[in-house]
């Protein structure tokens, strides 16, 4: 999996995303040409190396000849829907003006119509967010993570919005070192800081900020690797982290467990289950055990301590190998079933059929499962 990490010791912005980008490899002429789809008059790029105390990196900066701006979200949106742009990029960056518009209102009271985009409905903010999306395609990034956030002591109540949930350091510097729009790209492409697992470092650009600091260059440092483990590893397999939430319960009742189970694998735990252990006094227990992603360890911890009786929940962090998947749709003569398909490498470890898929054809077709999952 190819991933962009950005270090955002000394803030984010549209124009530091960008430059960053350019640094590491990102060709101008390739974002000028899918900018220029979009409409919007005649605009210059320019991407300069320029120096933030002893260290270098790229300041973008877009020229209009003739300054638009457009005030109103529904302009921004057609502006988007109308161009020639790849449907994945408009996507993209319409869910991201989506998500500016639902932070605006909350900010200026939930207004239903007519919301102004302030500086974000100018032609060079507009490119600094689109031209992002387009960034991110180009340079085939699949997942970004972005670090804890640092900004001055100027922060937008938009901002602000934008940022909530995640966490932020303030240093002693007086200007707006995370703006709207960087605040948008982060928040909207990684939820939550997080580190990325291990990988590869492929490529590292820094795109500077406009501002001359006096206790650190006003740079923003994004990294471009690869997760493939094979590169790490050696054998061929992925891997990632996942968290173990652990439990030992011997007060519940066993008829607790089959809604408990339904509610964790709702929200998206990867495995919940028990194991039989005898306990303090010799009694009867089991041990709870879940497997969840970092993003919602908080909501599964939450379910077990409602529909248990535990009063705490022991949590840590593994690394784990797994199978590059795939799912095949099998034409069988009983009809379509899904097939899970593991990988090490291009070598075919495991196949494993949807079971659902063949319960209800068993059901169908009045035959044993067995013969589905022979058949298959």
């Amino acid at each position: 999996m190819r991933i962009l990490y950005f270090d955002c010791f000394s803030g984010i912005s549209g124009d530091m995303i960008l430059g960053s980008l350019i640094d590491a490899g990102l060709k101008l002429s390739i974002l000028k040409k899918e900018l220029s789809k979009l409409n919007i008059g005649d605009f210059r790029l320019k991407a300069e190396k320029v120096k933030r105390l002893n260290f270098w990196g790229i300041k973008f900066d877009v020229h209009c000849s003739k300054k638009k701006r457009y005030t109103k979200i529904e302009e921004v949106f057609s502006l988007i829907r109308k161009s020639s742009l790849d449907p994945d990029i408009k996507r993209t960056s319409v869910s991201l003006f989506k998500r500016l518009e639902e932070k605006e209102k909350a900010v200026h009271g939930g207004e239903k119509e007519g919301l102004s985009l302030d500086q974000l409905g100018e032609v060079d903010s507009i490119i600094d967010i689109v031209g992002s999306a387009i960034a991110f395609k180009e340079l085939g990034i699949e997942k970004i993570f972005v670090s804890k956030l640092i900004s001055g002591t100027k922060i937008g109540p938009a901002t602000l919005e934008l940022l909530k949930g995640r966490d932020i350091e303030y240093i002693n510097e007086p200007f707006e070192l995370v703006t709207p729009t960087g605040a948008l790209i982060a928040a909207s492409f990684a939820e939550k800081e997080e580190l990325p697992p291990p990988f590869r470092i492929e490529r590292t650009g820094y795109g500077a900020g406009k501002w001359n600091l006096k206790s650190q260059p006003n740079l923003l440092r994004a990294i471009i690797g690869e997760t493939n483990p094979k590169h790490i590893l050696g054998n061929g397999a992925e891997q990632d982290s996942v968290y173990v939430l652990e439990t030992n319960i011997d007060d519940s009742s066993p008829m607790v467990f089959e809604r408990l189970f339904e509610r964790l694998y709702k929200i998206g735990c990867l495995e919940a289950y028990i194991t039989p252990v005898q306990m303090k006094k010799s009694r009867p227990g089991i041990v709870l055990t879940t497997l969840a992603g970092k993003e919602i360890i908080d909501e599964a911890a939450k379910i077990i301590f409602e529909e248990t009786t535990t009063f705490g929940i022991r949590m840590h962090k593994v690394d784990r190998f797994k199978l590059r998947r795939k799912t095949k749709i099998v034409k069988t003569k009983f009809g379509n079933i899904r097939a899970n398909i593991g990988y090490l490498g291009k070598e075919i470890m495991s196949v494993t059929p949807e079971y659902e898929d063949c319960r209800k054809l068993a059901i169908k077709n009045k035959v044993p499962l067995k013969q589905i999952l022979k058949e298959i």
